[in-house]
């Protein structure tokens, strides 16, 4: 059967999170605990912190495979599933808020409504209103233009042209001073 070209190729959505799971059950599986570490050994500061803090609230994204989304009403992907063997290793509850888009998450970390974002860059912005880990992964950025278009490569191509990122992520305002010719 002839393939047309000029339709966009089908979308695969259950291979998305067929592959986000195995790469969250991936990570589990490379984490398990050995023998005799089913915790983590806490500073009497520590110790003290989690029984202050028993429940911590935590912001998931519903659409970032494999990294932040939702399935069937509950926070998966490799971000949350570290977070929940963080916690389970600290002896403390998560409870996931998820629904707002990113940038209201974002925001009511701000507020200090949210306790974590499992998933997010580092920015000095971000730096004003929360603390950050080291990270663990590294994600490209990449870009990805309608079919058809030529002469696109790189940023400097897009000079005068109009480019759309999502509200709220920290690309946005790292394009907007490196970038200030591109819409």
């Amino acid at each position: 059967e002839r393939i047309r070209r000029d339709r966009p190729a089908p979308r695969m959505p259950r291979m998305r999170s067929y592959l986000a799971c195995a790469l969250s059950l991936l990570l589990v599986a490379c984490a398990g605990d050995a023998p005799g570490t089913g915790s983590l050994e806490l500073t009497a500061e520590e110790q003290a912190w989690v029984a202050a803090h028993p429940k911590i609230r935590i912001g998931a994204e519903t659409d970032w495979p494999p990294f932040d989304f939702v399935i069937q009403g509950k926070a998966a992907g490799f971000s949350n599933d570290y977070a929940r063997l963080l916690a389970r290793k600290i002896g403390i509850e998560l409870e996931y808020v998820h629904g707002p888009t990113w940038d209201e998450l974002l925001e009511s970390l701000r507020k200090r409504e949210l306790d974590l974002l499992p998933a997010i860059w580092r920015t000095p912005e971000r730096e004003a209103f929360a603390i950050f880990t080291n990270a663990y992964h590294q994600s490209p950025t990449v870009l990805v233009v309608r079919r058809g278009v030529q002469g696109v490569r790189t940023l400097e191509d897009l000079k005068g042209r109009r480019l759309a990122v999502v509200k709220g992520y920290a690309i946005a305002s790292e394009l907007r001073k490196s970038h200030p010719e591109i819409e």
